[in-house]
């Protein structure tokens, strides 16, 4: 619950576009929660625990979209509401935000806005809504042109076991066979400040919506069915065998991700995520010096086992010495805890911290640290690595979801993926 009281119960929050937004959030459970905010970044002005409180000074505030806090922790921080719409605020763990976490000992106050049925259906628990007013005269979209991408959900049968894989796959050519999946889903890469248009197109058999994760646009393309949008006009889930375009102007350069909302079942794990990166204008993606690590499960019920890159074996990384290399890491696996490690014979090398969230991070924070970190459900930072020869080991530890002390539950051991990392001169 979140102030005593349970999605779709919870309270909602409204603000005016260029409102100044102050909160403090404390976990008081047992258990770590990752709190994703949609559409806006907020500034982690402090962060404290029963022993006390830092506050941050001007240089050292770190933009973020996920800010994990462990039990008995707390944080403040801030944001400016600059699009109208509807929004939420929850845990990113899904055993936290479905709906089966509903507690039904509220009902929902006579002065909250309508969610639609998927919206109100499909999320429960630690989920709060929030509505920035639009201004009189607001409209939504712009005719600017805009590049067009076409993303098709894909399904194929049987791949675990009895269960389907379901993929993203971004359309390159024809369009690709409805079960032609891929683990993760196709990379999307934009350029800041190029307006662009996805155009999703729903081969599977369910509905659902696709959320931009840490993307900054409108409400109306955010992906929650049943909620994103405005007064008059909440989105849907995308219907099987429907379509549906997002319009998105990325504003940032930074490391994303894409991803199932609202699924009816485990889609999310059986397939349904993706790297989103935007580059400056001018720049290519360039893979063999830009790495993506995507962590997540791949597999069909609770506790799927871990993947990176959509493997759960992944294949040795070949890098050249001397080299710099862009290491982005992405976490959107169900409700797992991911530490990563980059290692050589045992002991963490060096790297230089550059961005979270797909945030550049303030000066101060930008340093050399050890390779060591603590990557929770819908985070994503960057790091910069020029490698010595030799072999590394990337070493990747899952975690399940253990419940809390109140509320034991019977989970696998800590998963290991170790990943050969081969530098040649």
């Amino acid at each position: 619950m979140i102030n005593g009281r349970s999605w779709p119960a919870t309270e909602r929050l409204y603000y005016e576009p260029g409102d100044t937004v102050r909160w403090r959030v404390v976990n008081m459970t047992g258990r770590i929660h990752p709190m994703h905010l949609h559409g806006f970044y907020f500034s982690v002005d402090a962060r404290g625990d029963q022993g006390g409180e830092v506050v941050y000074g001007d240089g050292e505030r770190q933009l973020a979209v996920t800010e994990t806090l462990a039990p008995g922790q707390a944080a403040r921080v801030s944001w400016i509401p600059t699009e109208p719409g509807n929004w939420i605020f929850h845990c990113h763990l899904m055993r936290h935000m479905s709906w089966l976490q509903t507690a039904d000992v509220h009902e929902p106050p006579a002065d909250h806005p309508p969610a639609g049925a998927a919206g109100e259906d499909l999320m429960g628990g630690l989920v709060m809504g929030i509505r920035v007013n639009p201004p009189p005269g607001f409209e939504a979209d712009d005719d600017a042109p805009r590049r067009r991408l076409d993303l098709h959900i894909t399904r194929r049968p049987g791949v675990f076991g009895d269960a389907a894989g379901y993929g993203f796959v971004l359309q390159d050519g024809p369009p690709p066979a409805a079960d032609s999946v891929r683990f993760p889903g196709s990379p999307i890469v934009l350029t800041r400040g190029e307006p662009a248009e996805i155009a999703i197109h729903n081969r599977a058999d369910v509905a659902l919506g696709v959320h931009w994760h840490g993307l900054e646009l409108e409400s109306w393309a955010d992906g929650v069915p049943g909620w994103s949008g405005y007064p008059d006009a909440i989105r849907s889930a995308v219907e099987a065998g429907d379509s549906f375009v997002v319009r998105m102007t990325p504003p940032r350069a930074g490391t994303f991700m894409y991803h199932a909302h609202s699924e009816p079942g485990h889609q999310l794990a059986q397939g349904l995520y993706g790297p989103f990166l935007v580059l400056e204008p001018g720049a290519a993606w360039d893979p063999e010096t830009d790495r993506v690590f995507l962590l997540g499960s791949l597999g069909h019920g609770q506790d799927p086992p871990p993947a990176v890159n959509g493997r759960h074996d992944p294949p040795p990384v070949d890098l050249r010495a001397g080299h710099s290399y862009r290491l982005r890491f992405m976490h959107i696996s169900p409700d797992d805890d991911k530490d990563v490690r980059l290692l050589d014979e045992g002991e963490p090398v060096t790297w230089r911290a550059v961005a979270k969230d797909g945030a550049d991070l303030p000066p101060a924070l930008v340093r050399e640290v050890p390779a060591e970190l603590r990557i929770d459900v819908g985070e994503t930072y960057d790091f910069l690595w020029t490698p010595e020869p030799g072999d590394y080991t990337l070493r990747v530890v899952t975690t399940f979801d253990r419940g809390t002390f109140a509320f034991p539950r019977e989970a696998p051991p800590p998963a290991t993926q170790d990943i050969s990392v081969r530098v040649r001169p």
